[in-house]
């Protein structure tokens, strides 16, 4: 067995298996310990990976009996994320559930005083500003406010936006989607909240301040998520 290194590789290698049938619904995945057998790794990454995997609806865990493929992919967990995990909104629902996607606003300016720290740009780096809507089986799911230097995605159109951004960001770019930081908080709704995701006026929302990394640590994205109070969770996976 060739050596895999990272979870999300491993990750992805048991979603194949699933996908193609060599873990039925329904079925017991081997241990942890012989799962890091045969990926030649530790079972805390293998435990990572499961995590994932769980997250994006492939499998669950029965206390004292083992993990199993589910008989469906559930889609509430559509709306649990990892808290570091940049998994884009197309890559997590994975034709579960058709994602589509409504560009507000889309302009370039010039970066503010914070977005130049946060985005490691200098003053007279001009911004793309991006206000998107995304839908899952076109009911409102959560609204994104983002900015993104020009000089990282010279190319980016509403076209590009009203599809998978990470998917054509990893394309253009040759480099893959790292991590992410994120700051989560309550918020009240805001007038965008109302209109563009039903929400009442005094409904509360949670709200993902985030930014987003290649894999080689360049920031390339800093974010605002609001998702109506039903519709987000995130969870936060800690080794012990």
């Amino acid at each position: 067995m060739v050596k895999t290194s990272g979870y999300r590789k491993i990750a992805n290698d048991i979603m194949n298996k699933i996908q193609r049938g060599t873990f039925r619904p329904g079925e017991k995945l081997p241990k942890q310990t012989e799962l890091a057998d045969f990926y030649e790794t530790s079972r805390v990454t293998v435990q990572k990976a499961l995590n994932v995997l769980t997250l994006e609806g492939y499998i669950a865990s029965k206390k004292g009996v083992g993990t199993f493929v589910k008989n469906q992919a559930d889609e509430n967990s559509l709306y649990e994320s990892d808290a570091t995990e940049p998994i884009g909104l197309s890559q997590k629902a994975n034709g579960r559930q058709a994602v589509t996607s409504k560009v507000v606003s889309f302009h370039v300016r010039t970066p503010e005083d914070e977005e130049c720290e946060k985005l490691a740009i200098r003053p007279v780096d001009n911004v793309y500003d991006i206000i998107r809507v995304r839908y899952l089986d076109n009911q409102p799911f959560r609204i994104e406010y983002t900015v993104i230097p020009v000089g990282a995605l010279p190319e980016l159109n509403t076209a590009v936006l009203e599809n998978s951004l990470y998917q054509y960001v990893e394309k253009a770019t040759g480099q893959a989607v790292g991590s992410a930081i994120r700051k989560i908080k309550a918020d009240m709704s805001d007038r965008y909240d109302q209109k563009y995701l039903d929400c009442q006026l005094f409904d509360p929302v949670l709200e993902i301040e985030q930014v987003v990394t290649f894999a080689d640590g360049r920031p390339f994205e800093l974010s605002e998520i609001r998702y109506r109070y039903d519709k987000g969770c995130f969870i936060a996976i800690h080794s012990v």
